[in-house]
Parts: C-alpha cells; sequence; structure tokens
C-alpha cells in the first residue's frame, strides 16, 4: 500500500516573471512519499491527483505581516534571478498592490486555499500556523501525529520538537561557505533569521501598518481566516 502526502506552506508564498520551482518530492520507497509546495491548487504544475487520490493535505499558515517581512529579507539576501534587489518601503507597495512576488498576489494565495479547504471536504488537510508551532510545538505536533495515522506518541514528539526548534534548526542546517558565498550575499541572515513572531512592528511604518490594515480589511471580507500578529 502507498501512501503520498502534501506540505503546502504560505508563509513564502507571494511574482517574478519565472520563480524558482517549489515542487520537491522526498523518499524515495514505495510505502510513503511527500510533496513540498508553495504553489496555489490550481497553480501549472500542481498535482491534480491529490484530489483524485484524497492525498493528506499539510497546510502551513504564517500571519502575513510577518510573511512579508520574513519574505523580504529571504529574498533580499539571495543571489541571482532569486534575489530582490530594492528596498523594504519597495517590497511592501509590490505586496500591498497585489503585484506580490514570486508566486502571486497573498491575499489571492491564502484565499484560494480557503476555499480548497471549505469545498474539498474529500480531501484530509491538517491546518497549522507557524504562531500555534511557536507557543505550542509539542501540542502541534501531537495533532499532526494523529493527522497522519503515526501515532508515535508524545515521547516522541517532544524529541522532534527539540530537534525542530528555531536554535537547533539554524544550527544544524548552516550552510557551508563555500555554499553561502555563491547563493547569499555578503552579511545576509541566510535561511534562518529570527524565527519570531510580531517582527513586522520593527518594519512596517504607522503608514504602511494603516494601509495593510485597510486593504486587508477588504480584501479578506467574507474570509473566516484568522492570523495572530503578535503574541
Amino acid at each position: 500500500m502507498e501512501t503520498t502526502f502534501t506540505s503546502v506552506t504560505s508563509e513564502i508564498c507571494s511574482s517574478q516573471p519565472s520563480p524558482p520551482s517549489r515542487i520537491s518530492v522526498s523518499i524515495n520507497r514505495t510505502s510513503e512519499r511527500w510533496i513540498s509546495s508553495q504553489k496555489t491548487s490550481s497553480s501549472l504544475g500542481f498535482p491534480r491527483q491529490i484530489f483524485v487520490k484524497k492525498t493528506k493535505v499539510i497546510y502551513m499558515e504564517r500571519n502575513p505581516k510577518d510573511t512579508w517581512v520574513s519574505l523580504y529579507h529571504h529574498t533580499n539576501g539571495r543571489k541571482g534571478t532569486v534575489g530582490y534587489e530594492g528596498t523594504w518601503n519597495h517590497f511592501f507597495d509590490l505586496m500591498i498592490s497585489g503585484f506580490g512576488y514570486w508566486y502571486g498576489d497573498w491575499f489571492d494565495y491564502v484565499l484560494e486555499w480557503e476555499d480548497v479547504i471549505k469545498t474539498q471536504t474529500q480531501v484530509p488537510i491538517f491546518t497549522s500556523a507557524f504562531e500555534d508551532l511557536k507557543q505550542d510545538p509539542v501540542g502541534q505536533i501531537e495533532k499532526l501525529d494523529q493527522f497522519l495515522g503515526t501515532n508515535r506518541g508524545r515521547q516522541l514528539c517532544e524529541q522532534i520538537a527539540d530537534a525542530c526548534s528555531f536554535t537547533n534548526m539554524k544550527k544544524a542546517k548552516e550552510m557551508p561557505s563555500e555554499s553561502k558565498h555563491k547563493m547569499l550575499k555578503e552579511n545576509a541572515a541566510g535561511f534562518y533569521r529570527k524565527g519570531e513572531v510580531g517582527d513586522w512592528k520593527n518594519w512596517f511604518t504607522l503608514a504602511q501598518n494603516e494601509l495593510f490594515d485597510e486593504v486587508f480589511k477588504k480584501r479578506m471580507a467574507g474570509s473566516s481566516l484568522r492570523y495572530t500578529f503578535v503574541q
């Protein structure tokens, strides 16, 4: 019996003419496979069989203010075609205008996935927020354990939470200096910067925050999505 599940994240999801591919397949075994993606369900290349085979989906989300700041630093620190050259103010304008960066408009992205979760009820979808993982990592991993049907117990969930803490992940994923030089600009934070909730307050100006709240209220009218902006 083959089990397949996919992980979709809205943390970095916003359009550059040639965005980097975010569909990757792991674990070459007949018993299980997983696919990681940052695409919308209607995007070209998104595996449609997920909905036919009722594949388990793990949908990760994060509050948009921190998401935008995180994406800015992630792209601003990169070299080459995936890198962003510009100020935070210009980046904010791209995002709030609906043009977005890499994968299009953030609002369209999350609203499309909200519709999928509501309408594709035959597909088992587990939703977890970055903020919830920060506040109660073991509890969130236990829920995921139950969702996947692995039933590994609290002890292993605690070990996973420790191994996947921001501090330990940053140490474990430290890039070799040669690779870092090829991919990142000098003094760039790398792939693991802060991992905090509410860092957006250090970047959003008062005017930007007011504009965001106004656009958010208008674009998300009718949506049941709720986000934690500070903890």
